[in-house]
């Protein structure tokens, strides 16, 4: 006889324990390591600069690397699991980012870290995009979205995670630790997802990756979704440039903070867990323009409150902008699939490509500014960016006919 083992979790504002079985853990699991390895850089920039004699420009661009090798496979991932299965993809794409972060310690120049760095970025993609198929598959639609908080829950774990435990690892014993450290832990959590995750019982696949091209060159004439793909590249552009660069200014007097208590900082990230589900409620009530116009003036002042000279406010301006990234992020991300129209998971593929496009320049174009004109200089880019962001959110969700027949129906109860 087979026992399933399950897990009693009580989550905040539920009065009943949610069961956590094995499969949910695995899935947690995975959105944790594809995470933890995507952008430990930002942590690490003070030592990496020093170490290889490095511009901010220059390992910016070791970030930039893994997020635009994210964006450049993201949309084909899924189809390519379509052809390999879904967790022996998954399987395959943990293990080889966590040897090739691992790998990463090889590097003997700024170029080579790039190079590395795209590398793993290369291959993330296969375990969420894949993870994310796999649960729309195997769970019924109720019990999927239980499962997704929990793979959300792992991603925003593993997100702070790599930042945290990387700075602490290279407080202890260099940056090439912080890769060891990372890779090592990936690969420890392989043989429990191979356990715990069962082999696909109701496999669907797309249609391959010409049938999703199509569909993408669709979706590029809906003026709904390039809207949201604005968005979309602003959300990561704003929070790259922000957290990649406020490490460097951190690091110098009058805070001079190591990289273990720079990779602390990030802690801020895990308000997400809790400002998403809040998001969702308030859309049904208010619609989606107010929420996403208070989250970019959330945003706008925590950006100007980082301008401060005292630790404890930065990490208060650092809160608040993230507060209301998430907000935006929240909101564009559940719009994707209702404007799409057709094939939803084509124009989630598009939406990702261009979010991480906007990450990579994000990790780079910040770099002169911040060279010529310090912490202040990024802030005035972000800001630009983050006005940007909020016309075009607010002229999309005040005039869109998915929000107006929502506010109708609103009037009409």
């Amino acid at each position: 006889m087979t026992v399933r083992r399950t897990f009693v979790v009580t989550l905040a504002g539920e009065s009943s324990p949610m069961f956590i079985d094995k499969r949910q853990l695995a899935v947690g699991a995975c959105g944790f390591c594809a995470f933890t390895n995507l952008y430990p850089v930002q942590a690490l920039m003070p030592e990496l600069m020093s170490h290889f004699n490095a511009t901010a420009a220059e390992v910016g661009l070791s970030l930039a690397a893994g997020t635009l090798a994210v964006a450049l496979t993201a949309p084909f991932a899924g189809a390519l699991s379509d052809n390999l299965g879904r967790k022996p993809m998954i399987l395959f794409s943990l293990a080889t980012v966590g040897l090739v972060t691992m790998l990463t310690i090889l590097s003997g120049s700024i170029e080579a870290l790039i190079g590395w760095r795209f590398l793993v970025g290369f291959f993330i993609p296969g375990i969420f995009t894949t993870t994310v198929a796999y649960i729309g598959e195997e769970w019924s639609q109720k019990e999927a979205v239980e499962t997704s908080a929990i793979y959300i829950a792992g991603t925003v774990l593993g997100g702070f995670a790599g930042r945290f435990i990387a700075g602490l690892a290279t407080d202890f014993g260099g940056w090439q630790a912080a890769f060891v450290t990372l890779g090592v832990m990936d690969l420890l959590l392989v043989p429990l997802v191979w356990r715990w995750l069962p082999a696909s019982q109701n496999f669907n696949p797309t249609g391959g990756v010409m049938v999703s091209l199509r569909a993408m060159a669709g979706h590029m004439r809906n003026p709904l979704l390039l809207q949201t793909f604005v968005l979309s590249f602003g959300i990561l552009f704003t929070l790259v440039a922000v957290f990649t660069y406020v490490s460097l200014r951190l690091a110098l007097p009058p805070f001079s903070l190591g990289t273990g208590l720079i990779g602390g900082v990030f802690a801020v990230y895990l308000l997400s867990v809790v400002i998403t589900p809040l998001v969702g409620r308030q859309i049904s009530r208010f619609g989606r323009a107010p929420i996403a116009l208070a989250g970019m003036l959330i945003s706008l002042a925590g950006l100007m409150i980082t301008l401060g000279s005292s630790l404890f406010l930065v990490v208060l301006g650092l809160a608040l902008f993230s507060i209301g990234i998430f907000i935006m992020q929240s909101i564009a991300t559940g719009f994707v699939p209702q404007a799409a129209g057709f094939s939803p998971s084509a124009a989630v593929g598009l939406y990702v490509m261009i979010y991480y496009i906007g990450g990579s320049l994000g990790a780079v174009v910040p770099g002169p500014v911040w060279q010529e004109f310090g912490w202040l200089g990024c802030v005035v880019l972000v800001a630009v960016a983050l006005l940007i962001m909020t016309v075009t959110s607010y002229r999309l969700w005040t005039r869109d006919p998915h929000t107006q027949r929502m506010m109708a129906e609103r009037r009409g109860s």
